[in-house]
């Protein structure tokens, strides 16, 4: 899609052979996630959505004959796509030096914004992260079963504050501008009120 975009959407009056695009996958530590460990049950295939009936789990079918890493491993991966104009690089500016992250909305993924990604890094941000949030497109997806609690609002905020927050240290990014789009929207703005001192401005 995002190969597509760079013919269909790219600005004409800027030249593409100057935009790099690569697919990334960041590995975050889990202990950096506020989430329980395995041993508090992660790996017994039991369903979240209908904990207390004989369904299996669908994302996990069966996760107690199986090691999953995304369940049981020391990391978790965040991936994206990454975009860098290399003309605008000669410049020291805040804008050619703080990059863009961008946060997708409910059920999907980074390349939601492949219509975007070319045209914003030629005209306003020269360089772009497109980010899968933790649980979502090709970023793991270990249990939603958060720490210190699993039924408050903060905790589940903070599932996604800290992922964010850990991937930020993880690529040595010291301020950032956060574009976030519904519940990436929502994410961004919780980011900014824990972490106000990484954040340059929200869109």
């Amino acid at each position: 899609l995002v190969d597509y975009a760079c013919g269909r959407y790219a600005s004409p009056e800027h030249d593409i052979s100057y935009t790099h695009l690569e697919l990334t996958d960041t590995l975050i530590p889990r202990s950096a996630v506020p989430i329980k460990s395995a041993s508090f049950g992660s790996s017994t295939g039991s369903c979240q959505m209908f904990p207390s009936t004989s369904r299996s789990c669908q994302i996990f079918p069966s996760v107690y004959d199986r090691e999953d890493e995304d369940i049981t491993g020391d990391e978790l991966t965040i991936h994206g796509v990454k975009v860098v104009n290399k003309t605008s690089h000669s410049s020291n500016t805040p804008q050619a030096t703080i990059p863009l992250v961008m946060l997708h909305g409910y059920a999907n993924g980074c390349v939601y914004f492949y219509r975007n990604l070319i045209s914003l890094s030629q005209t306003y941000f020269p360089t772009i992260y497109a980010l899968d949030m933790l649980g979502f497109g090709l970023s793991s997806r270990p249990r939603f079963e958060t720490t210190p609690d699993d039924t408050s609002v903060e905790s589940a905020e903070a599932f996604f504050v800290e992922s964010l927050e850990a991937w930020r240290i993880k690529n040595k990014i010291d301020k950032m501008i956060i574009a976030g789009h519904s519940i990436g929207g929502y994410m961004s703005v919780a980011y900014a009120e824990k972490y106000p001192e990484r954040v340059e401005r929200l869109i």
